[in-house]
């Protein structure tokens, strides 16, 4: 299975992914998300806890699944704003989703993410 997605629309919908299954959306195209390492899941962390703090953030997760239309699914490492405590995936998008890089990250798959949640309406 290609991490990539395609141009067209593949078959899967976010109601088909359970929390904690490996797996984001991009038109329908599930992409394997691999577990973060030691210096990812650190930075989520410290990243986190920053934005979380400033006294002008009202809502901030980590790994927060939204699904803005039913076949797109996606998990930015940090989100600040719509971010409801409410079980199950989130409509829309955040208004600050934060995507931590490292070695040996796929930049092609990364761009595609940032792109979906550009194009559904991420600001920043």
């Amino acid at each position: 299975m290609s991490t990539v997605p395609k141009p067209s629309r593949g078959p899967f919908r976010a109601n088909q992914i359970r929390c904690g299954d490996p797996y984001e959306l991009s038109d329908g195209h599930a992409i394997y998300v691999l577990p973060a390492g030691g210096r990812h899941a650190d930075t989520n962390l410290v990243g986190g806890q920053v934005l979380a703090t400033d006294p002008d953030v009202t809502q901030a997760g980590m790994d927060a699944g939204y699904s803005p239309e039913p076949g797109t699914l996606r998990a930015p490492d940090i989100a600040v704003g719509n971010v409801p405590r409410e079980p199950g995936w989130i409509q829309g998008v955040p208004p600050l989703a934060v995507e931590y890089v490292d070695t040996g990250q796929d930049e092609a798959e990364l761009r595609a993410k940032v792109d979906d949640l550009l194009r559904w309406g991420t600001k920043y």
